[in-house]
């Protein structure tokens, strides 16, 4: 998951108006975000970032997340 980026831009349209809406971790989920976890409670901290044109959803990282080392 890549770190949360203010200025980022929709991968799928390139339309720069995106929603942030920050999840803490244990928190219950439902609907299309839990189908795009796997599971109805969310694992880790996240932003879940929202197009406002296409409606394409991600999620990236807290800027204080801990980050785990690379091999």
């Amino acid at each position: 998951m890549r770190d949360f980026d203010q200025n980022a831009f929709c991968p799928k349209c390139g339309f720069d108006k995106i929603h942030s809406m920050f999840i803490p971790s244990g928190k219950a989920i439902y609907g299309d975000a839990a189908d795009r976890h796997g599971t109805s409670w969310n694992p880790v901290d996240r932003i879940e970032r929202r197009c406002e044109r296409c409606f394409f959803e991600w999620d990236e990282l807290p800027l204080d997340a801990i980050k785990e080392p690379t091999p």
